[in-house]
């Protein structure tokens, strides 16, 4: 049983299974027999004004059509042109240099030169990501394809936009590895690769964002990371690693990640006992699930503690020194006996 608003620890064992167009240089020639009168200053000023002018209007124009066109090539790859990508075309711009601002899904920035965030979550989008140039979005902040039809591996250039804040490729069919190269994504918050079919180890690297709350990685098939090389994550909030393949001990490093509010490990294989200092480790818990593990043990004296939760515990056997634990969680609400 799950619920976020009330909050619950959750505890029981399982059953085993443009080129930017460069402006043309002023060439200007000279012939002694042939002189011709200087402009007078006004002229020779408008001239370096008009062309100042389509000097930047040349850059600026080159990155708006490379983000509009990186986004056409990914959109022509996909299996069926969706409804919801129906504005995806330059005929829908305010110019053919306009960039795709008015695009379904595209946000840009205040100026309206840059793509700063693509919003497609429920969009029926069937493919995969091999065509998106993410290099061509440099300013991209948020991503969010959640929900869609997205198969393949996700590409380790997608950690290219290094601004990206938030990245959402949840409930789709991706597998393979997740890319160590999101690691360097220094400025994302928010995480949530669940409900994929992502497998292997969890890359160690993912523990070094240094900024990241929201680390949504359930419903997957990965594998233990290298705990040895996986760091505190002080920042998380949110942690999430419930329905994968992940055995071994308790994760001690979870222990040190001071401001979790959520915590959801089950559906996994892990054993051995549960650490005793989850309370005092944890002070600001208000979820807990650790069911359908292999946890071994008396249940833990400091679940007493955990004041800000409320609390289910499910066993399948109660011995007689948990009662008296079970009898002082205040917070308990739900107990299954099975």
């Amino acid at each position: 049983m799950t619920e976020k608003g009330g909050g619950y620890v959750i505890i029981n064992k399982p059953t085993p299974e443009s080129r930017v167009p460069s402006p043309r240089r002023l060439h200007l020639h000279t012939n002694s027999a042939m002189k011709r009168p200087l402009p007078n200053l006004s002229i020779r000023l408008f001239r370096i004004v008009f062309f100042l002018f389509f000097f930047f209007l040349s850059i600026s124009t080159g990155k708006a059509l490379s983000e509009a066109e990186a986004l056409l090539k990914w959109k022509a790859s996909l299996h069926e042109e969706p409804q919801s990508l129906s504005s995806w075309s330059p005929s829908n711009n305010a110019s053919a240099a306009a960039p795709p601002c008015r695009w379904a899904g595209v946000r840009c920035d205040a100026a309206g030169k840059s793509v700063v965030e693509l919003s497609l979550p429920n969009s029926n989008l069937n493919g995969t990501l091999d065509a998106l140039d993410f290099s061509s979005l440099p300013n991209l902040t948020a991503l969010d394809l959640n929900n869609n039809l997205l198969q393949g591996s996700v590409p380790a250039s997608i950690s290219s936009p290094a601004r990206l804040t938030r990245l959402d490729l949840g409930s789709n069919g991706f597998v393979g590895p997740i890319p160590p190269e999101i690691g360097r994504l220094s400025e994302l918050l928010d995480l949530r690769l669940y409900n994929n079919n992502l497998a292997g180890p969890i890359p160690f690297q993912l523990s070094y964002l240094p900024k990241v709350r929201y680390f949504d990685l359930g419903s997957n098939y990965l594998a233990n990371p290298d705990y040895q090389k996986f760091s505190a994550m002080p920042s998380v909030t949110h942690l999430s690693l419930f329905l994968n393949s992940l055995t071994m001990q308790f994760p001690r490093f979870i222990l040190n990640c001071t401001n979790l509010t959520y915590l959801d490990l089950s559906q996994n294989a892990f054993s051995g006992p549960i650490p005793d200092s989850i309370s005092t480790d944890l002070p600001h818990l208000e979820y807990l699930n650790l069911s359908y593990n292999s946890f071994a043990g008396n249940i833990p004296a400091s679940l007493t503690k955990l004041s800000r939760s409320g609390t289910c515990v499910s066993e399948p056997t109660i011995s007689p020194a948990d009662t008296p634990v079970l009898g002082s969680i205040s917070t308990l609400r739900i107990l299954e006996l099975f």
